[in-house]
């Protein structure tokens, strides 16, 4: 409302939720280049971190501390963890949580293989209104983005009768902001995996 843009609350002082953002300033520019890739060779944390501001969200938020995520970016791009499209495997939000000492997440699939976890959303709810945990989803395609995107999952509430998870989007675009109850959110795209930290 404020036409604010950046990360707004980095150090969780105010929400309070240490929340970052792929358009801050402070790293909109930094370097996130996928040198297997001949079109995102000259990306930046802008284009692609999404996964990166995620997991940064999360980490800074259970240890209560601001980090800085830049220092995530270069480590995805040093050890391979770049991929084409969405930035960052998947299997990327184990090793940066085992960095900063926290355990390894559990992830949960929309429509899982063989040996693979399937995604409960009533387990997804608990985790949020009575663990106090946070959830890491990958969309592929809905309300957020046409292609595919991290965001972290903050909350669950009701009103009216009517379920709404809260949605920390490290991509500020207000035009992708809607409403959506909990029986559409898998069909909306939320969801292909979740990641529990």
């Amino acid at each position: 409302d404020a036409g604010l843009d950046g990360s707004l609350d980095r150090n969780g002082e105010s929400l309070p939720f240490y929340y970052y953002a792929q358009t801050d300033p402070d790293w909109a520019s930094y370097p996130f280049p996928n040198a297997n890739s001949t079109t995102e060779q000259d990306d930046t944390m802008q284009n692609r971190s999404c996964g990166v501001m995620s997991v940064s969200m999360v980490i800074a938020q259970y240890l209560h501390e601001e980090i800085d995520p830049t220092y995530l970016a270069d480590y995805v791009v040093e050890n391979g963890w770049r991929v084409e499209a969405h930035g960052v495997m998947d299997e990327f939000m184990i090793e940066a949580a085992s960095l900063y000492g926290l355990p390894a997440p559990q992830i949960y699939y929309q429509t899982p293989s063989d040996g693979q976890q399937a995604i409960d959303w009533d387990y997804i709810r608990q985790v949020l209104t009575e663990e106090n945990g946070l959830v890491i989803v990958h969309e592929s395609r809905g309300n957020f983005t046409s292609a595919q995107h991290y965001m972290v999952l903050e909350d669950y509430v009701e009103r009216d009768g009517v379920g709404y998870f809260l949605v920390a989007d490290p991509y500020q675009l207000r035009s992708r902001y809607w409403q959506w109850g909990t029986s559409s959110m898998a069909d909306a795209g939320l969801g292909d995996e979740g990641l529990i930290l």
